[in-house]
């Protein structure tokens, strides 16, 4: 999802884009396997935050 929009690999083991990221379903769901999970345990690192920001797919049109 994160490449579609052009973002790289981030480094940070908690953000969705970083390689061999295996918890996509916690983007979208609060719990798994039945158990919840801690919000913070699933993100967009800030550095991947700020790229979205500028994207012309997401970013609002001025």
């Amino acid at each position: 999802m994160g490449h579609t929009l052009g973002l790289p690999h981030s480094g940070d083991p908690e953000d969705v884009m970083e390689r061999g990221f295996d918890h996509l379903n916690r983007v979208f769901m609060r719990t798994e396997g039945g158990a919840p999970f801690e919000a913070d345990e699933i993100r967009w690192s800030p550095a991947s935050a700020d790229l979205l920001a500028q994207s012309p797919w997401i970013a609002p049109a001025p």
